[in-house]
């Protein structure tokens, strides 16, 4: 199966493994016919529905419009020779996610970058985003994962400024779990919890941006979400009662973020401070 989300980034094929990470996902740096990448592949730590979820998340995320990097699927092949960050397992052959590699750093190796963010308003549109997906790898509500290096800052444009991107999807809607018909239980649905919200967002939001933002979920197009999420690639093993499931709780859960967020992130608007009466 063949995807890309820019015709600035068509990778067929590995050409050069460089390194290994030590993720959940097990994220490979490779160059590609296409240039430099991060790919996610099957025989990760993870499993294959990581990848599922990585996929899913990032075209959910580009439906909305917000700054990813470059992606697509690539297939990786048994001459390629991947290894895997415990320096036992490869790759296996198959299908994998491939993201084009930007110029710039993560939040976690210089937290000043924020004070030099030139699209700002994609901070509130990352938690609204995160919210509606279940992103718990960013930034956990419950203070168990506080992950810094899921927040990058692209220095591609020339200048003092960067921009945010939004990456790494592998534990929406499951916290890594796999993808089952239960995801679309109700407890799931309507979890009330606010994601990716780290502290030093709070003063960048903008009720109008999340307003917005919520806006888009509210037209959102059931016929694209399907789409989205019946073109998991078959080989990274995902079911259709788990997909059928899946794109139930997307559809489902957007209504709910639309909803609630709102008064979640800012209170309740205020009525007027004064009534005037006959």
């Amino acid at each position: 199966m063949a995807f890309n989300s820019s015709p600035d980034f068509r990778p067929t094929c590995v050409t050069t493994f460089i390194r290994s990470f030590d993720s959940g996902a097990g994220t490979l740096l490779v160059e590609t016919d296409a240039g430099r990448a991060y790919i996610k592949a099957k025989g990760n730590p993870g499993g294959p529905h990581v990848l599922a979820c990585e996929y899913v998340g990032t075209r959910l995320a580009t439906l909305l419009g917000l700054p990813t990097f470059d992606y697509a699927l690539i297939q990786v092949d048994e001459i390629d020779e991947l290894p895997f960050a415990n320096g036992k397992d490869f790759a296996e052959p198959g299908t994998a996610f491939a993201a084009r590699s930007e110029t710039g750093t993560t939040w976690g190796q210089d937290k000043r970058l924020l004070g030099r963010l030139g699209n700002v308003d994609e901070v509130s549109r990352l938690v609204v985003f995160d919210t509606w997906v279940l992103n718990s790898d960013r930034y956990d509500p419950n203070g168990s994962r506080i992950n810094l290096d899921n927040v990058f800052f692209s220095s591609e444009s020339s200048g003092f400024e960067v921009e945010l991107r939004i990456m790494d999807h592998t534990h929406c809607f499951t916290n890594g779990r796999d993808l089952t018909a239960r995801v679309k239980q109700i407890g799931i649905v309507k979890d009330e919890a606010i994601y990716g919200l780290f502290p030093e967002f709070k003063p960048l939001l903008d009720r109008e941006v999340v307003c917005a933002t919520c806006e888009q979920l509210t037209n959102l197009s059931v016929d694209d979400v399907g789409e989205i999420v019946h073109s998991i690639p078959r080989d990274w093993s995902v079911g259709k009662p788990a997909r059928d499931a899946l794109q139930e709780l997307i559809v489902r859960r957007a209504e709910y973020v639309a909803e609630t967020i709102e008064e979640s992130l800012f209170g309740p608007i205020q009525g007027d401070l004064f009534q005037t009466s006959d």
